[in-house]
């Protein structure tokens, strides 16, 4: 799924800028922003369907037997290991770009 998602993003970057110039070129500033003000909405509206509010005996127990996580402070995020690999990562990313 990661491969997936990271297709897709390379794929927008790659051929979006192109579209959005020609679309842009031709049809005037608005049409780039209203077309993907149309995917966003349909891309919500799908969202909104697939979401079940139906309540199951078995949802319901599952949401009673669910311990309530405490709130992490910064301190404690910044201690995860895995926090800070995702950290380094942006931080790489940025300054790579900067440079």
């Amino acid at each position: 799924m990661i491969g997936h998602a990271t297709s897709g993003v390379a794929l927008g970057v790659a051929v979006g800028p192109v579209f959005g110039g020609i679309l842009y070129h031709y049809y005037g500033k608005a049409v780039p922003f209203l077309i993907l003000a149309g995917i966003a909405l349909v891309d919500g509206l799908l969202r909104l369907s697939i979401v079940s509010t139906e309540s199951t005996p078995e949802k319901e127990k599952l949401i009673e037997e669910t311990p309530v996580p405490r709130s992490s402070s910064m301190f404690s995020l910044a201690r995860d290991p895995l926090i800070c690999i995702a950290i380094g990562k942006n931080h790489t990313h940025v300054s790579y770009q900067l440079a």
